[in-house]
């Protein structure tokens, strides 16, 4: 099976790492001017030209950066056939309240695509330690093509494409307020992932999910996210909890922290939707708003 992967940074590397174990012939497209200088292995063909990496191709793995994903279904749009399928690893949701899903429908409204999520760190699937992912399809057959490319992970399928995308974001957002309760034990953040699981069914509730909360790219993620010192996002909730806004300002420059982005947008959109999201509020409000942090103790203790 050929398949494209359409970045060249560590996760990128790290999904192709999967695909070969699973014997795919890989096309790796990358930005940089010279394809010689990304390191992968001897398998992999590398290619900043978009025509010669899709070419032939069945799935075509989108795994850069979430900002720059229209920028490629743009660039792909003259070349791609109506079976190639998209494989959204991309993680995130626009300044406009727009999801990627929605920006595939507009620019390529004929091509049929996936989202994958779950809780996965980049380091840990490239040492191909056991994982699983969510796959978020419409039609079955899309879900079972993908699970030929990645036979060596744990797999599960999800119809609800939406609440399994938003997921892989949303979860960016309340890991922030996780690092806030740094000066609490490991009961009080478990308290806060389950206040906020419940918060994520009532939001998903609001576009018909039924069960996608107990699924790896929720409650898996979630967890992830939520715990683990490897998240920019849980790093960068624990410097708000220590008030020290120069700290804060020099890690938004020196990392990407894409829960503070995420956070920002579904605020706003949750308003105009009025969606009920008490405890991604006052976390932004925290975060942009410099309230205190023990708000957010009281929120969860209230009733």
């Amino acid at each position: 099976m050929k398949v494209t992967v359409i970045g060249s940074g560590v996760y990128a590397k790290a999904i192709t790492k999967i695909l070969l174990t699973s014997d795919c012939h890989v096309f790796m497209w990358t930005e940089q001017e010279d394809p010689s200088t990304i390191v992968v292995p001897k398998e992999v063909e590398v290619t900043n030209n978009f025509e010669e990496a899709i070419k032939d191709t069945e799935l075509i793995y989108v795994l850069t950066g979430s900002k720059f994903c229209e920028n490629i279904f743009n660039n792909i749009k003259p070349f791609i056939k109506e079976n190639q399928i998209l494989i959204l690893g991309s993680k995130g949701i626009l300044d406009n309240g727009l999801l990627l899903t929605e920006i595939v429908e507009k620019i390529l409204p004929n091509n049929k695509y996936a989202v994958i999520s779950g809780p996965t760190f980049a380091v840990d699937i490239a040492a191909l330690e056991p994982i699983g992912f969510t796959i978020g399809a419409k039609e079955k057959t899309s879900y079972e093509l993908i699970s030929r490319s990645l036979k060596n992970v744990y797999l599960e399928y999800s119809c609800e494409v939406e609440a399994i995308e938003m997921a892989g974001s949303l979860k960016n957002a309340y890991a922030i307020g996780s690092g806030m309760l740094l000066n609490y034990g490991p009961s009080t953040r478990c308290l806060y992932i389950t206040r906020v699981l419940k918060e994520i069914e009532n939001i998903f509730n609001n576009i018909s999910s039924n069960n996608s909360v107990l699924t790896l790219a929720c409650i898996g993620d979630l967890t992830l996210t939520c715990t683990s010192q490897n998240s920019r996002n849980l790093t960068f909730g624990t410097i708000l909890a220590l008030g020290n806004k120069d700290e804060k300002r020099e890690y938004l420059k020196n990392n990407t922290v894409e829960g503070y982005e995420n956070l920002k947008v579904y605020y706003k959109l949750f308003k105009e939707k009025n969606y009920d999201s008490p405890i991604l509020n006052c976390v932004y409000e925290i975060v942009s708003q410099d309230k205190d942090v023990n708000e957010l103790i009281e929120l969860l203790l209230k009733r």
